[in-house]
């Protein structure tokens, strides 16, 4: 995964590959028909992973997920909730290189363009959105256009991920932009 962000798809070879892991280059073949399996093995790994980590963090990973935790009065706990969602985007190494290779690849991949579309920009808007809606049917936001809402809060999050910001100044930074982004959409107690 290393190379494939560093270098790109194209430009890393199964010579690379196999160095990097200690094998000869043929070797690789014993396991993997081509480069683009390896590619395609490696995010499905990262996929996996991402998954499992949100999970273990009562994060949401589909808009089908359970949204209870997130569906609190209490602004420590949502503060928790939220921090604990986007946390392992800013610190997890795994997730921090997958990012960076689907960003690296995303012109010369379909796939990977895709992949990054879906995990950093539709999956979030589409769980905020759904998880708004709900926030508003329970009388905890006030009535709104919950898709811009998701815009609104996910989009300085993408901007800190694309900008590489470590979790210490990203957290900082998301708990200033939830407090005020509950101000403006708190339902009235």
């Amino acid at each position: 995964m290393e190379l494939f962000a560093e270098r790109g798809f194209k430009a890393t070879t199964t010579k690379d590959i196999a160095a990097k892991v200690g094998i000869k280059d043929a070797s690789i073949y014993s396991h993997f028909g081509s480069k683009q399996e390896i590619f395609n093995a490696i995010i499905e790994r990262a996929l996996s992973h991402l998954q499992e980590t949100l999970h273990a963090d009562d994060a949401l990973f589909e808009a089908s997920d359970n949204p209870r935790a997130y569906l609190t009065r209490d602004a420590d706990d949502l503060s928790r909730v939220v921090l604990d969602s986007y946390r392992p985007f800013f610190a997890d190494a795994e997730l921090i290189c997958l990012r960076k290779m689907l960003v690296v690849n995303q012109f010369e991949s379909e796939r990977a363009g895709q992949l990054f579309q879906r995990i950093f920009i539709d999956q979030p808007l589409d769980l905020q959105t759904a998880l708004f809606d709900r926030m508003v049917a329970d009388g905890l936001f006030e009535r709104c256009n919950t898709r811009l809402a998701a815009y609104e809060f996910h989009g300085p999050v993408f901007l800190l991920l694309m900008q590489n910001a470590s979790w210490t100044e990203a957290k900082s930074r998301i708990q200033a932009h939830l407090r005020a982004f509950e101000r403006t959409h708190r339902a009235a107690r």
